[in-house]
């Protein structure tokens, strides 16, 4: 079920963009995780060249990650805007978003 909605959220902001408040940076330089993190591993599921969580330790980035930032950047604001605990934080150019930003 989970899976289904990512879905259809990624698929609406391919073909509409984001909605009016949500941050979207022109590019994306930096993801960051807080601290925080409750290995939920929704990151991973939606954003898996970007986002890892290994089993019991919190979400890290995968190292190499920032080569796919532009490619994958509808899902890694996905990932942010979907964070139960909002600790996925975003740099662009000279400016931080966490993940609950609005």
């Amino acid at each position: 079920m989970v899976r289904g909605l990512l879905h259809t959220r990624r698929v609406w902001l391919e073909s509409h963009g984001a909605p009016p408040n949500f941050p979207t940076p022109m590019t994306i330089q930096k993801v960051l995780i807080e601290e925080g993190c409750i290995s939920c591993s929704l990151c991973m599921d939606i954003a898996a060249d970007v986002f890892d969580v290994p089993d019991g330790e919190d979400c890290v980035i995968l190292s190499g990650a920032q080569t796919h930032f532009a490619s994958k950047k509808a899902d890694i604001l996905l990932a942010a805007a979907n964070c139960p605990v909002e600790v996925i934080a975003i740099e662009e150019d000279d400016k931080q978003i966490s993940s609950g930003s609005e």
